[in-house]
C-alpha cells in the first residue's frame, strides 16, 4: 500500500458573523466590518443610557455589557489556529510477480481504458456495510478513478512480466495491435461489517474482460475471450488501510488470471490459424 499526502488547500466559509477561512491547514477567523461597527453602536448607546441610572445600576450594566460583549467576541478569534483532517491519497501497490515461467507470445496488446459507471465513477474510497448503507470516504481517496488505476495496473504488470514480444501498450500508442483487451470494473467496494458481527470483512472486487483479435483489412474484431473475474479478498478489519491493502492484492491475483487466460487464448488463435 503507498500513500501520497497533499496539504495544499485553502477554502474560506461565510458564517454568521464572521469569516472562517482555511489556509496551510489552519483556521482563521475574522469578523465582519459591520458586525463589529455594530458592536460598538450598541455600546454607545448603553453608555448613554447610564446617565439615567443610579451609580449601582450603572455598575452592573457594565458588568452586563462586558459579558455581553465578551461572549460575542470569544465565538471567534482574529487568529485562530486550528488543524483539520488532511485529505489522504492511495494507489495500487502490485504484489510480487507469481507466474513462473511465462511464455513470450509474439504478438502486441493493447490494453483500452477500463470503464466503471456508478457509485464506481469515483475516487472516493467507498464502503458497503452489513445493512446496505454505501458510505465514501471524503479524507481518504485514491489517486486516480478506479478505472484508469486498473487499467495503468495491468499495463505495468504485463510489462514486467514481459509475455508479449510486442509490448502492451494504452490507447494512446500509434502501435497497430494484434490483439485489444477491453474491460469493465463491475465491483471495486470494501464491506464492512458490525463489531458483532462473525462475518470477515473483504475487499469484494469484479472485473469483466474481452479480448479481441484485429483482422487485418477488416473493420470488425473478433472476440477470442470473455469473461467475468470475482474475487473477495478478506480484510482484518474495517481500517481504511486494510481497504488499499485487499485491493492490491485482488488485482494483482485477478491480473495474473487474466493473463493466463490470455495467452490460452492467443494460443489456441494462432493455432487455429495454422490449421486453416
Amino acid at each position: 500500500m503507498q500513500l501520497l499526502k497533499n496539504n495544499r488547500r485553502t477554502s474560506s466559509k461565510p458564517e454568521r458573523f464572521h469569516y472562517v477561512q482555511y489556509k496551510n491547514n489552519k483556521k482563521f477567523v475574522s469578523y465582519h466590518p459591520i458586525f463589529i461597527f455594530n458592536v460598538l453602536i450598541i455600546q454607545k448607546c448603553l453608555l448613554n443610557l447610564n446617565f439615567n441610572l443610579s451609580y449601582s445600576e450603572r455598575i452592573r450594566m457594565k458588568v452586563i455589557t462586558c459579558l455581553i460583549l465578551s461572549l460575542l467576541l470569544t465565538s471567534g478569534c482574529f487568529s485562530i489556529k486550528s488543524d483539520y483532517p488532511r485529505v489522504e491519497y492511495y494507489r495500487l501497490s502490485p504484489e510480487p510477480l507469481s507466474l513462473k515461467n511465462i511464455a513470450k507470445i509474439n504478438a502486441s496488446l493493447l490494453v483500452r481504458d477500463f470503464s466503471a459507471g456508478g457509485e464506481l465513477d469515483t475516487e472516493h474510497l467507498t464502503v458497503l456495510w452489513s445493512d446496505n448503507q454505501v458510505q465514501q470516504y471524503y479524507y481518504h481517496r485514491w489517486v486516480n478513478d478506479c478505472a484508469t488505476l486498473v487499467t495503468d495496473f495491468i499495463i505495468n504488470r504485463y510489462n514486467q512480466y514481459n509475455a508479449f514480444g510486442g509490448s502492451v501498450v494504452r490507447s494512446s500508442s500509434y502501435i497497430l495491435p494484434d490483439y485489444i483487451l477491453e474491460g469493465q470494473i463491475l465491483e471495486l467496494i470494501a464491506v464492512n461489517n458490525a463489531e458483532k458481527s462473525k462475518e470477515p470483512c473483504n475487499v469484494s472486487l469484479s472485473i469483466q474482460v474481452n479480448l479481441l483479435s484485429r483482422i487485418p483489412l477488416k473493420p470488425e474484431n473478433k472476440v477470442v475471450l470473455s469473461k467475468v473475474y470475482n474475487l473477495k479478498v478478506p480484510r482484518e478489519n474495517n481500517s481504511v488501510k486494510t481497504i488499499v491493502t485487499a485491493a492490491s492484492k485482488g488485482i494483482s491475483q485477478i491480473a495474473d488470471k487474466l493473463l493466463i487466460d490470455i495467452q490460452t487464448a492467443i494460443a489456441t488463435e494462432q493455432m487455429s490459424k495454422e490449421n486453416q
